[in-house]
């Protein structure tokens, strides 16, 4: 069964499933996000400098994002108590 006929004859049966589609299917998307990683792993691994490894690269631009992220929320004055956290390569696969 197509999925637009399965909707047409249950969806009205199912609200709170009514009300998730509305949410997930209304977001705006965008490449922006990605743009601005790819920019962040352009300025940081140039073609002139990419000896480093993958790895290397990977976690320097996690850094970038991250520090760019706490300046973020220090400029519009969140004040709420941070939690430390701490992952290893192990935990990213």
């Amino acid at each position: 069964m197509a999925s637009h006929r399965w909707w047409m004859s249950f969806g009205s049966q199912t609200p709170e499933l009514q009300n998730v589609a509305v949410r997930v299917l209304s977001q705006v998307t965008s490449a922006g996000s990605c743009e601005r990683n790819w920019s962040t792993f352009v300025f940081i691994h140039p073609k002139m400098h990419n000896k480093m490894t993958c790895a290397t690269v990977r976690n320097i631009v996690k850094v970038h994002c991250n520090l760019r992220l706490v300046d973020n929320i220090e400029m519009i004055g969140h004040s709420d108590a941070n939690v430390d956290w701490s992952s290893s390569d192990e935990d990213l696969d």
